[in-house]
């Protein structure tokens, strides 16, 4: 007996928005937004290292502060895309949903994360001149098999959880939230209010227990059990303002009735951003966000443009780019520094994350992808025979 992946005539079938294409720009919007992750931790090792001055340092700065909002955009998107996932596929069980989220996860994270243990036994980091201090917390560091099997569980509690590869704490965060997404799906299905509130209480609990544990901000790992509990609920309005706008854009007329105007699209989106990054709270990155995400679903300049053949590229490659980077990263600058300086590294490790993360995309991912299809495929073929 299979547990319903479904909420029944609550969430009915319907239409989706700019005739399938809203799904490309969204690939596109997620491309970007690990484009500038990844530009972003260029920039903090240089920064870090405290050779930039003047222009170039406000540069820099402006190009590492997009980093943290770009993961709430991920987590935003992930809700968003999961839910539609949900509505259009509503006999699947959740023993199917679970494992090909796995398979859609650990592959390339396990990848990943082989790739940046190899490097770290390889050259064995020691403190290095000229290097600032985050660049060296995140460079060097102990490692062992406990240790490695901690990140293989994606425990995420304390920071030596993710000391190989310092971007999964998101992934942590994210798988925590897809198993719990038929819960909130089926809450969205008989209350959009409900589910608003139930995010904003989560948000507002999680704030108050990491204040009170004095977790650094932004929250990337909780250093006990509450705390890692805490920071998922304070991340949850990320996730959960994702399904509330999939099932608006999916069973209102919201979306029509909001139709605007192609200046005004872009005018909301410019808007959404700097208001966020006036409060710059992540509460208000999760709205501004959600916002965004609404507009490329549309028809209009910002979804075209997120169409575009290079956008589309980043968006296929964007988990693995997303994984790979900052391991690339650390390990050029620690082989190349002492012998050119830090700009060449610097300057290397986009193009050569970006090989890397097209390789992984082509020869990991999918086959992940095809491989929990094919498990799942089989699972159901069974059920049904037996029943």
């Amino acid at each position: 007996m299979t547990a319903p992946f479904s909420t029944g005539p609550a969430l009915p079938p319907a239409p989706t928005p700019a005739g399938g294409d809203h799904l490309k720009a969204l690939d596109g919007l997620r491309g970007l937004a690990a484009l500038v992750v990844m530009l972003g931790h260029s920039a903090y090792v240089y920064v870090d290292s405290g050779r930039a001055h003047g222009r170039l340092e406000a540069l820099l700065k402006i190009v590492l502060r997009g980093g943290h909002p770009s993961v709430i955009l991920f987590f935003s998107l992930s809700g968003f895309v999961l839910y539609l996932a949900f509505v259009k596929r509503p006999g699947t069980s959740y023993a199917t949903y679970l494992t090909r989220r796995v398979f859609r996860i650990y592959p390339a994270f396990l990848a990943a994360l082989a790739l940046a243990l190899a490097l770290h036994l390889i050259l064995a980091p020691t403190p290095q001149p000229g290097l600032g201090p985050w660049t060296l917390t995140n460079m060097v560091y102990p490692a062992d098999p406990v240790m490695a099997l901690r990140h293989v569980l994606m425990l995420g509690v304390f920071s030596s959880d993710i000391a190989l590869d310092p971007v999964i704490w998101s992934l942590v965060i994210e798988l925590r939230f897809s198993i719990v997404l038929v819960l909130l799906a089926l809450l969205c299905g008989r209350s959009r209010i409900g589910l608003l509130a139930l995010v904003i209480l989560a948000h507002v609990a999680g704030r108050v227990v990491a204040t009170r544990m004095h977790l650094p901000s932004p929250y990337i790992f909780g250093g006990s059990a509450l705390g890692a509990a805490a920071i998922t609920l304070f991340y949850l309005p990320s996730f959960g303002f994702g399904i509330l706008a999939a099932d608006l854009v999916l069973n209102t007329d919201l979306p029509r009735r909001l139709r605007l105007p192609h200046w005004a699209q872009v005018v909301v989106c410019a808007g959404a951003f700097a208001a966020a990054k006036l409060i710059n709270d992540d509460l208000a990155w999760a709205v501004a966000a959600t916002a965004i995400i609404f507009i490329a679903a549309a028809q209009g300049p910002v979804s075209s443009l997120l169409r575009l053949d290079p956008c589309l590229f980043l968006g296929r490659v964007s988990y693995s780019l997303y994984l790979v980077h900052l391991p690339i990263l650390l390990a050029l600058v620690y082989v190349l520094q002492p012998h050119v300086g830090l700009v060449l590294p610097v300057l290397l490790s986009p193009a050569l994350s970006l090989g890397v993360a097209a390789g992984m995309y082509r020869w990991i991912e999918l086959p992940g992808i095809a491989l929990g299809k094919t498990l799942t495929a089989d699972h159901r073929a069974a059920a049904t025979r037996g029943a």
